[in-house]
C-alpha cells in the first residue's frame, strides 16, 4: 500500500549545489554541472509526475512523496529523488546518499532503458567517476547513441603523463553506428551523427568535456550536488543549499525497499 511520509519538525538539508557555470542563469545551463566532479544520474525527457509514476509502477514503491521541495520528511529505505529544474525539459533521478541504499544502488543503465521504453520517450544514463565515463541514450525501445571511456585513472590528474595517456586513448576512439556489445575500455557509437563527429569529440580533448558536450547537445543539464549521507529514520529537509524554490519545478521522493526491488 502506498504511504505518504509524515512531515517532521526538525531537519537538515540533503545536499549542497556545486557549479562551475559562474553567472550563467540556471535556465540556460546544459551539460555537466561541474567538469571536475564525479556524478551519476538518469535524465528522462518527461515531466516529473510521469517519471515518478513509471518508477512507482515498475518497482512497486512503498513511498511516493510528491512535490516536497523545501519540506521535511523522515528518511526511508531505498530513497531516490526525482526532480526537474524550471525551464528545463528533462527530469533527473539521483540517489541522494540515503543509507542503506538497496534500490538503484548506483543507478544502472538498464533503469534508463526501462523508463524510456515504459514512457515512450528518451532517457539518458550518465556516470562520471574516477576516470570512468558512461553515457547511454535510449529512445523508446532503441539505443541510438553511447559513449564509454575508462582511463583507469582520473583524466583530470595533474600528472602530465596521465593526461597524455588519456589523449592517446581518445585518438583511437572508434566510431560505430550501433553498439557492438564489447567496447573494452573505450568506444563511441551513434546512429544520430555522421562519422566526422568523432573529430569533434577528439578536439574536446577530455572525456569530461565529451560527456558534457553530448549531454548539452540534447538539452540535458546534470547538476553536481554534494549529497549528504542520511540514516534511515533521520529527519531531513528536502532542499539543496544553493538552489531555491524558484529553481526547482518539482521534486519527488520515492522509497523502494529491497523487498520490492
Amino acid at each position: 500500500m502506498m504511504r505518504n511520509l509524515k512531515r517532521q519538525p526538525q531537519s537538515s538539508h540533503i545536499g549542497n549545489y556545486i557549479t562551475s557555470f559562474g553567472d550563467v542563469p540556471l535556465a540556460e545551463r546544459r551539460g555537466l554541472g561541474h567538469i571536475d566532479a564525479g556524478n551519476i544520474a538518469i535524465a528522462v525527457k518527461e515531466e516529473v509526475q510521469r517519471v515518478s509514476e513509471a518508477i512507482v509502477n515498475r518497482y512497486r514503491a512503498g513511498v511516493w512523496c510528491r512535490d516536497i521541495y523545501g519540506q521535511s520528511i523522515r528518511v526511508q529505505e531505498g530513497g531516490i529523488v526525482v526532480f526537474r529544474f524550471k525551464f528545463h525539459d528533462w527530469t533527473l533521478i539521483q540517489v541522494a546518499g540515503f543509507q542503506p541504499i538497496q534500490f538503484f544502488p548506483n543507478l544502472r543503465y538498464f533503469h534508463a532503458e526501462h523508463l524510456a521504453r515504459d514512457l515512450g520517450t528518451e532517457a539518458v544514463f550518465c556516470k562520471t567517476a574516477d576516470g570512468l565515463y558512461q553515457y547511454y541514450l535510449y529512445a523508446s525501445d532503441k539505443n541510438p547513441e553511447g559513449f564509454y571511456f575508462d582511463s583507469c585513472f582520473d583524466d583530470d590528474s595533474n600528472d602530465e603523463s596521465d593526461r597524455q595517456n588519456v589523449l592517446a586513448k581518445l585518438r583511437t576512439l572508434e566510431y560505430l553506428e550501433e553498439p557492438d556489445g564489447d567496447f573494452g575500455h573505450f568506444g563511441f557509437y551513434s546512429s544520430l551523427r555522421e562519422n566526422d563527429f568523432r573529430l569533434t569529440l577528439l578536439n574536446l580533448g577530455s572525456p569530461s568535456w565529451i560527456m558534457s558536450d553530448l549531454l548539452g547537445g540534447h538539452g540535458i543539464y546534470i547538476p553536481t550536488v554534494g549529497w549528504e549521507e542520511k540514516e534511515i529514520g533521520e529527519n531531513v529537509q528536502m532542499s539543496v543549499c544553493g538552489l531555491g524554490n524558484d529553481d526547482i519545478e518539482r521534486m519527488d521522493y520515492i522509497s523502494i525497499s529491497s523487498a520490492t526491488s
